[in-house]
């Protein structure tokens, strides 16, 4: 997703599929570690949006 840190926080979660609620599912934390890696661009970004939502 570019420009990100533009998007409301439901463009960001709808993009990403992620439950506001529940957050990613298991299968999902694979996908995105096989695609990004463990310390991927996006694992700060959702380290972020979670943090910034509690």
């Amino acid at each position: 997703m570019e420009d990100a840190h533009c998007k409301t926080v439901d463009e960001v979660l709808n993009y990403f599929n992620v439950d506001r609620e529940r957050g990613l599912t298991p299968d999902q934390v694979k996908r995105y570690q096989e695609k990004y890696g463990p310390n991927g661009k996006y694992m700060f970004f959702f380290f972020k949006l979670y943090s910034d939502l509690l």
